[in-house]
């Protein structure tokens, strides 16, 4: 059964470990760099989830961090890949008819852009599976094992637990759209927080919607421990 409750809870577990966290994304331009280390940390947050502990890893080992999160960004970019050139091909065509004046290019556009969303949609639904096959076996090929991944991605555990953390991360953007705009009423000094609360928002939802993910492999089952 997913656990729902845990996944929402383990970012805020132990507050060391998501004040590191939300950091990683807080001064622009370098946590571009910094947002690898996070996301590798994401990743290894998820293994622990997958091995049926919902507990937030030690900040430590940042070589392995770094390259754990940049082999993960590479998988979700290649992935990416056939959508974006699909997606420029789709619209491209419309675009080219509006400004020769075709009076369907309009319609067109939109039809256009409605497969688009479809597309990145599904590529969205695909992408998790392969960072969790990654990770779980520690292998970078095995996110391309596309018999195994498309196993999974069309069992009906694995969608159900997708559409969990869809819904999970919507409420979460919810929540973080009112309260940002309650900040952004005290003027710079609201916006200044709203700022920071937007970076810590980042590192909470990445844990939240993984912790959600790995739980379709690792067999249903928790034992939740304490976080150290």
């Amino acid at each position: 059964m997913v656990s729902l409750l845990q996944a929402v809870k383990l970012p805020f577990s132990n507050g060391k470990k998501l004040l590191f966290g939300g950091l990683m994304f807080v001064v622009p331009f370098l946590s571009v760099i910094t947002g690898i280390f996070a996301f590798g940390y994401v990743l290894q947050t998820a293994r622990n989830v997958m091995q049926n502990s919902f507990t937030l890893p030690e900040w430590k080992n940042w070589g392995t961090l770094f390259i754990e999160g940049l082999k993960g960004l590479l998988i979700g970019g290649i992935y990416f890949v056939p959508a974006i050139l699909i997606s420029f091909l789709l619209v491209r065509t419309p675009i080219i008819d509006a400004i020769g004046g075709d009076p369907n290019a309009i319609a067109n556009a939109w039809i256009g852009l409605l497969a688009v969303f479809i597309l990145f949609l599904a590529t969205s639904y695909v992408i998790p599976a392969a960072l969790l096959s990654f990770i779980s076996a520690q292998n970078l090929f095995k996110a391309f094992n596309i018999p195994s991944i498309v196993q999974k991605i069309f069992s009906m555990h694995y969608f159900k637990i997708w559409f969990k953390a869809f819904l999970v991360y919507f409420a979460l953007n919810f929540i973080f759209g009112l309260l940002s705009s309650v900040l952004l009423l005290f003027g710079f000094f609201g916006t200044v927080l709203a700022f920071i609360f937007a970076a810590f928002f980042v590192f909470v939802s990445l844990i939240t919607t993984f912790a959600i993910y790995a739980q379709a492999f690792s067999g249903g089952s928790h034992s939740q421990n304490n976080s150290q």
